[in-house]
Protein backbone atom coordinates (compact mmCIF):
# COMPACT_ATOMS: atom_id res chain seq x y z
CA UNK A 1 0.00 0.00 0.00
CA UNK A 2 3.05 2.60 1.01
CA UNK A 3 4.33 1.44 -2.56
CA UNK A 4 1.06 1.84 -4.63
CA UNK A 5 0.80 5.64 -3.23
CA UNK A 6 3.98 6.54 -3.29
CA UNK A 7 4.13 6.06 -6.99
CA UNK A 8 0.42 7.53 -7.16
CA UNK A 9 1.69 10.60 -5.25
CA UNK A 10 5.55 11.07 -6.88
CA UNK A 11 5.40 13.32 -9.81
CA UNK A 12 2.31 15.05 -9.11
CA UNK A 13 3.70 18.45 -7.26
CA UNK A 14 3.75 17.82 -3.52
CA UNK A 15 7.31 16.69 -2.12
CA UNK A 16 6.46 13.15 -0.73
CA UNK A 17 7.17 12.03 2.88
CA UNK A 18 6.68 8.39 3.85
CA UNK A 19 6.09 8.88 7.49
CA UNK A 20 5.56 4.96 9.29
CA UNK A 21 4.00 4.94 12.82
CA UNK A 22 5.89 3.60 15.55
CA UNK A 23 9.19 3.42 13.98
CA UNK A 24 11.49 2.63 16.75
CA UNK A 25 9.31 -0.16 17.92
CA UNK A 26 9.40 -1.90 14.50
CA UNK A 27 12.10 -4.36 13.78
CA UNK A 28 15.03 -3.09 12.02
CA UNK A 29 15.00 -5.46 9.04
CA UNK A 30 11.22 -4.96 7.97
CA UNK A 31 12.58 -1.16 8.53
CA UNK A 32 14.86 -1.32 6.18
CA UNK A 33 12.71 -3.30 3.49
CA UNK A 34 10.08 -0.82 3.71
CA UNK A 35 12.04 2.38 3.66
CA UNK A 36 14.16 0.70 0.09
CA UNK A 37 11.02 0.13 -1.24
CA UNK A 38 9.17 3.83 -0.35
CA UNK A 39 12.35 5.12 -1.67
CA UNK A 40 12.41 3.77 -5.09
CA UNK A 41 8.88 4.34 -5.08
CA UNK A 42 9.56 7.95 -5.19
CA UNK A 43 9.78 9.06 -1.76
CA UNK A 44 11.81 12.22 -1.74
CA UNK A 45 12.10 12.14 2.33
CA UNK A 46 11.55 9.79 5.22
CA UNK A 47 10.44 10.00 8.71
CA UNK A 48 11.30 7.99 12.24
CA UNK A 49 8.28 8.27 14.59
CA UNK A 50 8.78 7.94 18.14
CA UNK A 51 5.18 7.48 18.14
CA UNK A 52 4.79 5.71 21.95
CA UNK A 53 8.19 7.96 23.29
CA UNK A 54 9.44 5.02 24.60
CA UNK A 55 12.80 5.06 22.64
CA UNK A 56 16.18 6.16 24.66
CA UNK A 57 18.83 8.41 22.65
CA UNK A 58 21.56 5.73 22.10
CA UNK A 59 18.87 3.47 20.42
CA UNK A 60 17.54 6.29 18.51
CA UNK A 61 21.16 7.72 17.49
CA UNK A 62 21.73 3.40 16.25
CA UNK A 63 18.37 3.87 14.22
CA UNK A 64 19.13 7.05 12.32
CA UNK A 65 22.71 6.05 11.81
CA UNK A 66 21.12 3.11 10.09
CA UNK A 67 18.51 4.44 8.15
CA UNK A 68 21.37 7.29 7.21
CA UNK A 69 23.48 4.24 5.25
CA UNK A 70 20.31 3.76 2.90
CA UNK A 71 20.14 7.10 1.66
CA UNK A 72 20.92 10.74 1.40
CA UNK A 73 17.57 11.88 1.37
CA UNK A 74 16.15 14.25 4.18
CA UNK A 75 15.75 12.15 7.34
CA UNK A 76 12.83 13.65 9.53
CA UNK A 77 12.55 13.00 13.17
CA UNK A 78 9.20 12.99 15.45
CA UNK A 79 9.65 12.50 19.23
CA UNK A 80 6.84 12.30 21.99
CA UNK A 81 7.45 12.96 25.43
CA UNK A 82 5.75 10.05 27.45
CA UNK A 83 9.45 9.35 29.29
CA UNK A 84 10.71 13.13 29.17
CA UNK A 85 13.26 12.22 26.68
CA UNK A 86 11.66 13.52 23.42
CA UNK A 87 14.05 16.38 23.15
CA UNK A 88 17.45 14.23 24.28
CA UNK A 89 16.49 11.92 21.40
CA UNK A 90 15.53 14.42 18.89
CA UNK A 91 19.51 15.65 19.72
CA UNK A 92 20.44 11.96 19.49
CA UNK A 93 18.58 11.85 15.75
CA UNK A 94 20.47 15.12 14.65
CA UNK A 95 23.64 14.28 15.83
CA UNK A 96 23.17 10.85 13.76
CA UNK A 97 22.45 12.93 10.40
CA UNK A 98 18.68 13.61 10.52
CA UNK A 99 17.78 16.74 8.82
CA UNK A 100 14.74 17.38 9.74
CA UNK A 101 13.29 17.77 13.51
CA UNK A 102 9.61 18.19 14.79
CA UNK A 103 9.26 20.65 17.96
CA UNK A 104 5.65 22.32 18.65
CA UNK A 105 5.31 25.58 21.02
CA UNK A 106 5.22 24.35 24.78
CA UNK A 107 5.72 20.83 23.80
CA UNK A 108 2.26 20.48 23.12
CA UNK A 109 0.61 17.14 21.74
CA UNK A 110 -0.81 13.43 22.11
CA UNK A 111 -0.54 12.68 25.54
CA UNK A 112 2.30 14.01 27.08
CA UNK A 113 3.70 16.44 24.29
CA UNK A 114 7.16 16.37 21.81
CA UNK A 115 9.72 18.00 22.07
CA UNK A 116 9.21 21.81 22.63
CA UNK A 117 10.55 24.14 20.33
CA UNK A 118 12.43 26.70 22.36
CA UNK A 119 14.60 24.18 24.15
CA UNK A 120 15.51 22.34 20.60
CA UNK A 121 15.87 25.70 19.05
CA UNK A 122 18.53 27.02 21.91
CA UNK A 123 19.90 23.61 22.49
CA UNK A 124 21.24 23.58 18.45
CA UNK A 125 22.13 27.11 18.82
CA UNK A 126 24.17 27.26 22.16
CA UNK A 127 25.09 23.71 22.41
CA UNK A 128 25.58 22.52 18.80
CA UNK A 129 26.20 25.86 17.59
CA UNK A 130 23.98 25.70 14.69
CA UNK A 131 23.26 29.45 13.17
CA UNK A 132 18.95 28.94 12.77
CA UNK A 133 18.20 32.41 12.29
CA UNK A 134 15.53 32.07 14.85
CA UNK A 135 14.64 35.23 17.45
CA UNK A 136 15.17 33.26 20.57
CA UNK A 137 14.34 36.49 22.26
CA UNK A 138 10.78 36.60 21.04
CA UNK A 139 10.74 32.80 22.16
CA UNK A 140 8.42 33.58 25.57
CA UNK A 141 6.37 36.03 24.40
CA UNK A 142 5.24 32.97 21.45
CA UNK A 143 4.98 30.40 25.03
CA UNK A 144 2.77 32.88 26.83
CA UNK A 145 0.38 33.97 23.57
CA UNK A 146 0.27 29.67 22.98
CA UNK A 147 -1.00 29.51 26.48
CA UNK A 148 -3.35 32.11 26.07
CA UNK A 149 -4.45 30.19 22.80
CA UNK A 150 -4.84 26.85 24.06
CA UNK A 151 -5.93 27.67 27.18
CA UNK A 152 -2.85 25.22 28.35
CA UNK A 153 -0.79 26.87 31.09
CA UNK A 154 3.25 26.90 30.94
CA UNK A 155 4.65 25.29 34.10
CA UNK A 156 6.25 27.53 36.34
CA UNK A 157 9.54 26.02 35.93
CA UNK A 158 9.26 24.79 32.56
CA UNK A 159 13.02 25.55 31.20
CA UNK A 160 14.11 28.31 29.23
CA UNK A 161 10.16 29.95 28.98
CA UNK A 162 9.05 29.05 32.31
CA UNK A 163 8.54 32.03 34.83
CA UNK A 164 10.73 30.79 37.78
CA UNK A 165 13.32 29.14 34.88
CA UNK A 166 15.86 31.69 35.75
CA UNK A 167 15.09 32.10 39.35
CA UNK A 168 17.52 31.91 42.29
CA UNK A 169 16.23 30.97 46.39
CA UNK A 170 19.49 29.89 48.14
CA UNK A 171 21.48 33.04 49.40
CA UNK A 172 24.66 31.52 47.77
CA UNK A 173 23.10 31.68 44.55
CA UNK A 174 21.14 34.62 44.42
CA UNK A 175 24.67 36.31 45.31
CA UNK A 176 26.42 34.25 42.35
CA UNK A 177 23.85 35.20 39.87
CA UNK A 178 23.96 38.77 40.81
CA UNK A 179 27.40 39.14 40.78
CA UNK A 180 28.27 36.97 37.83
CA UNK A 181 25.28 34.89 36.24
CA UNK A 182 26.65 32.79 34.21
CA UNK A 183 27.78 31.41 37.52
CA UNK A 184 24.24 29.52 37.69
CA UNK A 185 22.62 30.71 34.45
CA UNK A 186 23.93 28.88 31.27
CA UNK A 187 22.46 31.25 28.88
CA UNK A 188 21.12 35.09 29.74
CA UNK A 189 17.31 34.66 30.30
CA UNK A 190 17.16 37.68 27.85
CA UNK A 191 18.37 35.15 24.78
CA UNK A 192 14.47 33.75 25.20
CA UNK A 193 13.06 36.81 26.24
CA UNK A 194 12.75 35.55 29.90
CA UNK A 195 14.29 37.42 33.07
CA UNK A 196 15.81 37.04 36.55
CA UNK A 197 13.90 35.77 39.11
CA UNK A 198 14.04 36.00 42.72
CA UNK A 199 11.14 34.26 44.64
CA UNK A 200 10.77 35.15 48.30
CA UNK A 201 9.48 32.50 50.89
CA UNK A 202 10.30 31.15 54.39
CA UNK A 203 14.58 30.36 53.79
CA UNK A 204 15.21 33.86 52.09
CA UNK A 205 18.39 35.13 53.48
CA UNK A 206 19.31 38.52 53.59
CA UNK A 207 21.13 39.07 50.14
CA UNK A 208 17.72 37.41 48.09
CA UNK A 209 15.71 40.11 50.67
CA UNK A 210 18.21 43.04 49.69
CA UNK A 211 18.14 41.90 45.96
CA UNK A 212 14.23 41.24 46.20
CA UNK A 213 13.66 45.25 47.71
CA UNK A 214 16.13 46.88 45.38
CA UNK A 215 14.51 45.28 42.02
CA UNK A 216 11.40 46.72 43.67
CA UNK A 217 12.72 50.01 44.33
CA UNK A 218 12.11 49.99 48.02
CA UNK A 219 15.43 52.17 49.74
CA UNK A 220 16.75 50.93 53.20
CA UNK A 221 17.93 53.21 55.53
CA UNK A 222 22.18 54.18 55.11
CA UNK A 223 23.05 53.18 58.42
CA UNK A 224 24.28 49.10 58.37
CA UNK A 225 22.47 48.41 61.90
CA UNK A 226 19.24 50.13 60.85
CA UNK A 227 18.98 48.02 57.65
CA UNK A 228 20.06 44.81 59.65
CA UNK A 229 17.34 45.22 61.57
CA UNK A 230 15.15 45.78 59.09
CA UNK A 231 15.71 42.94 57.09
CA UNK A 232 15.49 41.02 59.68
CA UNK A 233 11.88 41.65 61.11
CA UNK A 234 11.04 41.38 57.23
CA UNK A 235 12.43 37.60 57.14
CA UNK A 236 10.16 37.20 60.15
CA UNK A 237 7.16 38.51 58.40
CA UNK A 238 7.75 36.76 55.55
CA UNK A 239 8.37 33.54 56.79
CA UNK A 240 5.20 33.69 58.98
CA UNK A 241 3.15 34.62 55.57
CA UNK A 242 4.87 31.74 53.78
CA UNK A 243 4.30 29.22 56.41
CA UNK A 244 0.79 30.22 56.53
CA UNK A 245 0.34 30.77 52.56
CA UNK A 246 2.66 27.04 52.67
CA UNK A 247 4.21 28.91 48.96
CA UNK A 248 6.30 31.15 48.69
CA UNK A 249 5.15 35.09 48.72
CA UNK A 250 3.96 36.99 46.15
CA UNK A 251 6.05 39.88 45.03
CA UNK A 252 2.71 42.19 46.21
CA UNK A 253 2.63 40.84 49.26
CA UNK A 254 6.48 41.29 49.59
CA UNK A 255 6.51 44.56 49.01
CA UNK A 256 3.29 45.38 51.21
CA UNK A 257 5.29 43.43 54.28
CA UNK A 258 8.42 45.08 53.20
CA UNK A 259 7.11 48.44 53.40
CA UNK A 260 5.06 48.29 56.38
CA UNK A 261 8.13 47.27 58.12
CA UNK A 262 10.19 50.21 56.61
CA UNK A 263 7.83 52.08 57.60
CA UNK A 264 8.24 51.24 61.15
CA UNK A 265 11.58 52.05 61.24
Amino acid sequence: RAVEAIRYAAGRGPIVRFAPVDTTRTDLALLRTVYTAALEAGAERISVADTAGGTLPGAMRYLVSEIRKLTDAPIHVHCHDDFGLALANTLAAFEAGADILDATINGLGERAGNAALDELVVALQVLYEVPLGVKTERLAELSRWMAEVTGVPVPASKPLVGRLAFSHKLDAHVWGALQHPPAYETIPPELVGNRQYIPIGKYSGPVALKAKLEQLGILLPADGDQTDRILTRIAGEVERAAVAGRLAVSDETFERLAKSVSERG
